[in-house]
């Protein structure tokens, strides 16, 4: 398998660090396959860029739709 594509981001959620992350893979025969990525091995290297903001981002409860939400007032 190789890393087409990965993003996503690092956050706060209930004061614990949390992963959110989006992969895109392809195999040997060039099918690919997306979804969220829940743990991997890489081998043998993968590089991949962190980037910092200044103020922690943090995830808040939303009962309306019952998901934890970025809170965008940072």
């Amino acid at each position: 398998m190789e890393i087409c594509s990965l993003i996503g981001n690092l956050t706060l959620k209930e004061n614990e660090l949390f992963l959110h992350i989006h992969v895109v893979l392809a195999d040997n025969k060039l099918k690919s396959f997306s979804g969220h990525l829940k743990e991997a091995i890489i081998y043998p290297t993968c590089e991949i860029i962190l980037l910092k903001f200044n103020k922690k981002i943090i995830r808040n409860y939303n009962p309306l739709i019952n998901l934890y939400l970025i809170d965008h007032s940072f």
